[in-house]
C-alpha cells in the first residue's frame, strides 16, 4: 500500500483530485483508515488512475471515463467516439476562427454606404413570442413556415408582398422571452378583416423616410454564417457593417 501523497506522485493526480475521485465512486482507495480517514491506494491501481489522467486531459467528461472504466470492451469505442466529437467541435472553431479574421479585416474598413429615400411601406407582420433559450430558436424552419404562409395568404387575398421580409425584434415581458414580428411588406395596407389561423397578425405603416444601405454582391460560395451552431444565424457581414454607420 502506498499513501494518498506517494500515489499522487506515481500517478500525477493531484491528492484533491484522488479525494474526488474516490468520492465520486470513479477511483476507490483501496484502504482507508477509520480513525484518520486518510486514504491508501495499491500498486494496481496504478494503470486506472493512469487511464483516468489521460482520458481526462483528452476533455472526456467524468461520466465517460467511469464508462470507459466499467466497461473495458467498449473503450476503444468510446474513446473515438470521443475523438470524432472533438474533430467536430474544432471544424466549428477554425470556421469560427476564420469568420472572425474576416470581421476584424473589415472592421478596419469603411463600408460604402448609400441613402436613398423611401416612401410610406405598409406592412403586415405574423406576432410570435420565443423563449431565448429554447433549441428550438436555432431553428429558422418555423420562421420560414410561418413566412411562406403569410405570403401566401396575402397573395390569395390580392395583396402580395412586394419586397423583401424583415424580422423587428422586441422584449417580452419576461426576461427570457423576445416578441418577434415576422414582416412583409405589401402595396395596400391590411385589411381590419385579413387573418391567418394560428397566427397573431399585426398591421401598419412605416413613414416616409431616408434610410441608409449597403449593396454586396452574391458570391458563388455562400458565407459561412455559422447556421448549425447555438445562437443560429450570424447576421451578414455587410449588416453588422452597417449597424457601425454612426448618426
Amino acid at each position: 500500500m502506498t499513501t494518498i501523497g506517494e500515489f499522487a506522485l506515481h500517478t500525477g493526480l493531484s491528492v484533491k483530485a484522488l479525494r474526488f475521485y474516490d468520492e465520486r465512486g470513479i477511483l476507490p482507495a483501496a484502504e482507508v483508515d477509520p480513525a484518520t480517514g486518510y486514504r491508501f491506494y495499491a500498486a494496481g491501481q496504478l494503470r486506472a488512475a493512469t487511464t483516468i489522467r489521460v482520458l481526462r486531459t483528452a476533455g472526456m467528461s467524468l461520466e465517460a471515463v467511469e464508462q470507459v472504466l466499467q466497461e473495458p470492451d467498449r473503450a476503444v469505442d468510446l474513446l473515438a467516439s470521443h475523438q470524432h466529437q472533438l474533430q467536430a467541435q474544432r471544424e466549428v472553431q477554425d470556421r469560427a476562427i476564420r469568420i472572425g479574421q474576416g470581421m476584424l479585416t473589415e472592421a478596419v474598413q469603411k463600408p460604402d454606404v448609400k441613402t436613398r429615400h423611401v416612401g410610406p411601406t405598409h406592412w403586415v407582420s405574423v406576432s410570435t413570442t420565443v423563449r431565448v433559450a429554447d433549441d428550438d430558436t436555432d431553428d429558422p424552419a418555423w420562421a420560414n413556415s410561418y413566412f411562406q404562409r403569410l405570403h401566401t395568404a396575402l397573395s390569395q387575398a390580392g395583396n402580395p408582398p412586394i419586397g423583401g421580409w424583415w424580422i423587428v425584434v422586441d422584449p417580452a415581458d419576461a426576461t427570457d422571452e423576445v416578441e418577434l414580428l415576422l414582416s412583409w411588406p405589401v402595396r395596400e395596407p391590411g385589411p381590419q378583416d385579413f387573418s391567418l389561423d394560428g397566427a397573431e397578425l399585426r398591421s401598419g405603416t412605416l413613414p416616409d423616410c431616408t434610410e441608409a444601405f449597403v449593396r454586396t454582391e452574391i458570391d458563388d460560395v455562400e458565407d459561412d454564417l455559422l447556421d448549425d451552431t447555438a445562437g443560429g444565424r450570424l447576421l451578414h457581414s455587410e449588416v453588422s457593417r452597417l449597424r457601425r454607420i454612426p448618426g
